[in-house]
């Protein structure tokens, strides 16, 4: 199960509260289009790195919803976001999906692929 980074769920506190009291070993999160597009992929891969130091048991994933907003994908993986989430046209999901093979990072079309 994936949880939606939102409006009670975007703090470090908020997050270090909700990976302590789940139980699972795995936890997902996403990062919607509107806080990846204003807080940008690196706040969240440094939130990642440190709530990943603080629980080195729990194995954190963070997909990050860019949307169809190619540009802000392409920047993502230059940055080394590694699980990204890519709506536009397929041609141009086609291709970001080969780019991202370069960057050995894994890109999905919808957050549909994300439930189990």
């Amino acid at each position: 199960m994936s949880y939606i980074l939102d409006t009670e769920l975007n703090t470090l506190d908020a997050l270090r509260k909700f990976i302590t009291h789940n139980h699972g070993e795995e936890i997902t999160f996403v990062c919607p289009v509107e806080l990846f597009a204003s807080a940008g992929p690196v706040y969240w891969m440094i939130r990642k790195e440190e709530l990943q130091q603080e629980f080195p048991h729990k194995k954190l994933i963070f997909w990050h919803n860019a949307g169809d907003m190619a540009g802000y994908a392409l920047g993502a993986l230059r940055m080394g976001v590694r699980h990204l989430i890519f709506t536009g046209a397929e041609k141009t999901f086609l291709k970001i999906k080969s780019i991202a093979n370069h960057y050995q990072a894994i890109v999905i079309p919808s957050e549909k692929y994300l439930e189990n």
